[in-house]
């Protein structure tokens, strides 16, 4: 309910986000409920709350959907093997049936904005990590900010690039710096 309160006070105040203190869901990074106010605006304009609500739950699903779609780009780089078929099919169906993906499918939350972002920023890591294209980790980065206007808790996501880019094997110390 305070997700759908947070989208409404951006209707009313128009798209200006609120004091963290003011309500439930208030200290919440914006972007998530800046997105999710737009695409659910025509249904604000022509429509009621109702028609509000179902076009923010055909959002999330979108959001569930494209983070399934990311599953099975990260299935295709991580089992790269020419046998290696079935281990697609089976960590494919793991995020299939994932209640992360799953149950925030139908729900106004943005966790399930940071589910997809977060694993796209873990797809251009893993990238990175294999092929060392400069251009990946770059849109890591900004996937990693992405993320941190999406959910405070992503903040944990910053070591996790340190670490990557400290281990990285056949990389010049001042590139590390440079990262």
């Amino acid at each position: 309910f305070g997700h759908f309160r947070y989208i409404q006070y951006l209707y009313q105040h128009w798209f200006w986000i609120p004091n963290a203190d003011a309500g439930w869901q208030y200290s919440q990074p914006p972007l998530y409920y800046w997105l999710a106010s737009l695409f659910s605006l025509p249904a604000k304009i022509f429509g009621t709350d109702i028609m509000v609500i179902t076009s923010l739950r055909i959002f999330s699903f979108i959001l569930s959907f494209l983070a399934l779609l990311t599953s099975v780009w990260l299935a295709q780089m991580l089992f790269k093997e020419r046998n290696s078929l079935w281990k697609k099919y089976v960590f494919v169906s793991v995020f299939a049936v994932l209640p992360g993906i799953v149950f925030l499918s139908s729900r106004i939350s943005n966790d399930t904005m940071f589910l997809l972002v977060g694993m796209l920023f873990f797809a251009f890591l893993l990238r990175w990590w294999k092929e060392g294209k400069q251009k990946d980790l770059y849109t890591c980065f900004v996937l990693l900010g992405l993320c941190l206007l999406t959910k405070n808790n992503s903040i944990a996501l910053i070591p996790v690039v340190f670490v990557t880019i400290l281990l990285k094997k056949k990389i010049a110390w001042t590139l590390v710096l440079k990262y």
